[in-house]
């Protein structure tokens, strides 16, 4: 449990290039029979190692996923929505599990298996976004997509890596190296024209700066993060304040303010959640969801993390996903004097801002790095100062 190449074959498995996923058919079940059979090893090990382990941020995210799965098979029944579903947690609950492990055997190797994956799969799909400018592939919505999938979600995968390389490079006694910054290079141009990207790479690069120079702790608390979410979420997804200033919109960041018909989804979406506040609708396929909010085959999921867990789990889901963040934050407030833990801050705060217009549906790797701030004191515990 304590081998790099273990760790590096967990992430490649549980992070599945969307190509392979969309396109190479018999590799996306070998895939998902690789990612299952270490499901099954992780669980063993954590089962032996239970007591030591688990706590407030496995309970809170054992009932949000509880609830989306419950959900699902109320309303769905047994259908390919519920394999969805498992989908979206089996590999969220398996790297949950490798990280509680990880961090306690060996959070240099984890890191740097977690930075290696991200490299690797960032250079890839900037060379397939050069190579094939059209696209490698369309997907469900016939929009171009690469290596990682649609523009939008490459950012999913950068920020995670700009994370790990920053904390496997503070463990090795530097402050910055070569390789972090020719990372850092590939991933600002994998952002093109997609804001969303444009939006995370630029929040991290300031307060990535910023913790050179300004070393008061609570700028950095996760607490801070959670509330700019909320506040954001409050203010343009649901009373829409940034129809009050389109210069920005149209000449900064080259959308409109209905940002790119995401406002049309929301209120939809809003109607939706009248009629099923408590529990949501469950997961659903993306000809489903498409069809529920006008048909537009782009429109596949609710741009919204928030609202995504509104429509999917309810109010109840939601309660879960604040009561996870909160035992992570409240974990991290101790340890804010450390660099390690400043960066993975930066990091949710990055995904928490993105995650105001888009949702990327159940990404595992902002679970990671959540998990990561959960046990924050392991991945501070030896590092070089």
């Amino acid at each position: 449990m304590d081998s790099f190449w273990f760790f590096l074959c967990a992430f490649f498995l549980f992070w599945e290039p969307d190509y392979i996923k969309s396109v190479v058919r018999p590799l996306d079940r070998l895939f998902d029979a690789g990612s299952l059979l270490f499901l099954l090893l992780l669980t063993v090990f954590y089962i032996v190692r239970i007591r030591e382990v688990f706590g407030l941020y496995d309970v809170f995210l054992l009932l949000t996923g509880a609830v989306l799965l419950g959900s699902t098979l109320y309303h769905q029944g047994i259908s390919p929505a519920v394999w969805k579903c498992l989908k979206y947690e089996w590999p969220v609950a398996a790297v949950t599990m490798l990280v509680e492990l990880g961090v306690r055997k060996n959070p240099e190797k984890l890191v740097k298996a977690l930075y290696v994956m991200c490299y690797v799969n960032t250079a890839v799909n900037l060379a397939s976004m050069y190579i094939f400018p059209d696209g490698l592939y369309q997907g469900f919505d016939s929009e171009p997509q690469s290596w990682l999938g649609n523009e939008n979600v490459f950012i999913m995968t950068i920020l995670a890596g700009l994370c790990a390389g920053y904390i496997y490079t503070l463990r090795n006694g530097k402050k910055i190296c070569v390789h972090y910054l020719v990372y850092w290079l590939i991933s600002a141009a994998s952002c093109r024209w997609s804001a969303t990207a444009v939006i995370g790479i630029f929040i991290f690069t300031i307060f990535f700066i910023l913790h050179f120079f300004v070393h008061v702790n609570w700028i950095y608390s996760l607490f801070g993060g959670i509330g700019l979410w909320a506040a954001g979420f409050f203010g343009i997804t649901v009373f829409r304040f940034h129809k009050r200033f389109p210069v920005f919109f149209e000449k900064v960041l080259h959308r409109d303010v209905t940002l790119t018909l995401r406002t049309k989804i929301w209120s939809r979406l809003m109607k939706q959640f009248r009629k099923s506040p408590v529990w949501g609708y469950g997961v659903r396929t993306a000809e489903q969801f498409s069809d529920s909010v006008g048909g537009k085959r782009h429109w596949v999921h609710a741009h919204s993390y928030i609202m995504e867990l509104l429509n999917k789990g309810g109010l109840v889901a939601v309660g879960f996903f604040t009561g996870l963040l909160l035992a992570t934050a409240s974990r991290m407030q101790p340890f804010l004097e450390h660099d390690e833990v400043k960066i993975i801050s930066i990091t949710l705060l990055s995904y928490f801002m993105i995650f105001i217009g888009d949702c990327f549906e159940m990404r595992t790797l902002f679970y990671v790095i959540l998990c990561l701030g959960s046990c924050c004191s392991y991945v501070v515990s030896g590092a070089k100062q």
